[in-house]
């Protein structure tokens, strides 16, 4: 079989489209006649273009096949690595979750533990108010100083428990050289019905954000279309015809 130089194949393909395009470019179809020379041009150009097509992939068929070896050649080690490599990234960001989650259970215990101690605080300081206002009423100066003492502690020891910071906890940092953990917030899941109901409300009131976050179905639309034609009758939707022209290839 001979071997098919690709430079000498380009520019005998390349010397075929310019004399097409030659022919074509001025071509003024402006009669019946002038339709089917167009037509039979239509055809010639399709023919050829067939013709190009099949020197090129008996150009690459070759290579095609020749790389598709070398891929399957590699595809199970590649495949094992890629295993391997998830397996890692798998447990890595076990570990790293683990970590968080007992960091995050630390720090509402730690905040929990804080607003107990508030409310305990606050609760001996109106009990200490209480007691100062008896110790008034009693006219006991004893007893007024000790109130007094006694609820100037308690308010101390507000003020020291509302200024002092909770502590803040954080996972262990694990340190891997080259490694790093990417957050990237995304949707779980649409309420299609609940988002569709909140946009035609929106729209509804002039806001058209939320139409943006739909899109429509142009396969089902178009295959109800091609089905109905121009009987297809869909809210929203314009039916029209796009027409195109097609040749069969010169045997």
């Amino acid at each position: 079989m001979t071997q098919l130089n690709p430079e000498q194949a380009q520019q005998a393909a390349l010397a075929v489209a310019n004399n097409m395009y030659s022919l074509v470019e001025d071509m003024a179809i402006d009669s019946p006649e002038m339709f089917d020379i167009a037509g039979q041009q239509l055809r010639e150009i399709s023919t050829k273009k067939k013709h190009v097509e099949e020197t090129r992939k008996a150009i690459t068929g070759p290579m095609d096949q020749a790389k598709k070896k070398v891929m399957e050649l590699f595809a199970v080690p590649i495949s094992r690595l890629d295993e391997a490599e998830q397996i890692l990234r798998r447990s890595l960001l076990a570990y790293k979750q683990e970590q968080d989650r007992l960091a995050a259970i630390a720090q509402r215990e730690a905040e929990e533990k804080a607003r107990v101690e508030r409310e305990r605080l606050e609760a001996e300081r109106r009990a200490a108010e209480e007691a100062k206002r008896a110790a008034l009423a009693s006219n006991d100066v004893a007893a007024i100083e000790a109130a007094t003492e006694k609820l100037l502690d308690v308010e101390d020891a507000v003020e020291i428990a509302d200024l002092a910071p909770v502590a803040t906890f954080q996972a262990p940092k694990a340190v891997a050289k080259g490694i790093s953990t990417t957050r990237r917030y995304k949707a779980l899941d649409v309420d299609l019905k609940a988002l569709v109901i909140a946009a035609g409300s929106a729209a509804a009131n002039g806001d058209l954000s939320l139409l943006g976050y739909l899109a429509a179905d142009m396969k089902a639309i178009n295959g109800v279309i091609t089905s109905l034609k121009d009987k297809a009758s869909i809210p929203g939707v314009r039916v029209g015809v796009d027409e195109s022209i097609s040749a069969r290839r010169i045997a």
